[in-house]
């Protein structure tokens, strides 16, 4: 409507807006004049360091684009980050989701360590089973899947996504992890790391910035590898779990998505040197891609055939339709008043 960037502005705050007021109608808890000296301290003293956790969060995920575009330019900050927004999709559509539904999930569970394991190491499982193999089938295939989907004035954004891709995979299952460390009420062990890994990536970011976007990409994904191990050791430790457990977690997974990489890029290479369009490419690399990779898991990751018989049967059973009395009959099965 010609607000330019206005218009983005206006985004933010109608969405808050229309939040609240879906959120009034859907509640039925309304504000009061009321204060408890008791519940204010624990809100505190749980808010003060995540409050600081994530304004070093905050820090570290910004200071990139100002860097960038202070010593770099407009240009190579736009397509950095366009790169960015891509490597975050699965953060924002696959592992948010999950830590909003697991993380009161956990909470209820803070005297059962054993329990909390295996959920977590389920869940990152799977949303690893997920994340994982899509990441990596976006880095063979990004040349094509930036031209056919950006057109081919993003090339340039190809090569930076390919190295910021590992970051991507890390802060998706790190998503998930804290929902672990923030149902234990550890802000303050949140908070240091948070600090250290501001420190790390923006060391990272201003070493990187000497060689172009791409080595400011390069960069993040290194500074990504060495930090995550504390992450995980956290969690861990918290739970009496040996850290090594969370890596022979994911062993299938990766062996998995090792062999799709193993086949996916000979095939792209093939297909290009046959001169074959960037949509083509995409339409035979993807599929086949996607069928190595489903292989390689009933092969290396049986882990990942209960989750998925599992999973086929909780949706078995929530589309089956509820048993329905005869006629005649003053209640069904289980006592359930008839509707």
């Amino acid at each position: 409507g010609g607000g330019g960037a206005w218009a983005i502005v206006l985004q933010q705050v109608a969405t808050s807006v229309v939040y609240l007021g879906l959120l009034w109608v859907a509640s039925d808890w309304r504000p009061r004049f009321l204060f408890s000296r008791s519940s204010a301290g624990r809100l505190v003293r749980f808010t003060a360091h995540l409050a600081g956790a994530n304004l070093f969060a905050y820090i570290h995920k910004n200071i990139d684009n100002l860097l960038i575009g202070r010593f770099l330019g407009a240009a190579p900050l736009g397509v950095y980050s366009l790169s960015y927004n891509l490597m975050l999709y699965p953060v924002t559509r696959v592992a948010e989701p999950i830590y909003q539904a697991l993380f009161p999930v956990l909470s209820r569970m803070q005297d059962d360590d054993e329990r909390v394991v295996q959920i977590w190491l389920r869940v990152v499982r799977i949303a690893a089973a997920v994340i994982v193999p899509a990441m990596v089938g976006l880095v063979v295939f990004a040349p094509q899947f930036v031209r056919v989907v950006l057109g081919e004035k993003w090339d340039a954004a190809a090569p930076v996504f390919q190295l910021l891709a590992w970051a991507g995979i890390v802060y998706a299952l790190n998503t998930v992890t804290l929902s672990v460390v923030l149902s234990r009420g550890l802000t303050g062990h949140m908070f240091r790391y948070a600090g250290m890994s501001a420190a790390v990536l923006v060391g990272a970011i201003v070493a990187g910035l000497q060689f172009g976007i791409e080595g400011v990409a390069l960069a993040i994904s290194a500074a990504v590898a060495v930090i995550w191990p504390v992450y995980v050791r956290i969690a861990a430790k918290t739970l009496g779990f040996p850290m090594g457990g969370y890596w022979r977690n994911l062993g299938g997974v990766a062996a998995a998505t090792a062999v799709m990489a193993g086949a996916a890029l000979p095939l792209r290479l093939l297909l290009e040197s046959w001169g074959l369009p960037a949509g083509a490419i995409l339409a035979i690399g993807v599929p086949v891609a996607a069928v190595v990779y489903l292989g390689a898991c009933l092969l290396v990751a049986p882990s990942l055939r209960g989750d998925a018989r599992d999973l086929a049967g909780a949706i078995r059973r929530r589309s089956r339709p509820a048993p329905v009395a005869a006629v005649g009959d003053e209640s069904p099965p289980g006592g359930v008043p008839a509707q």
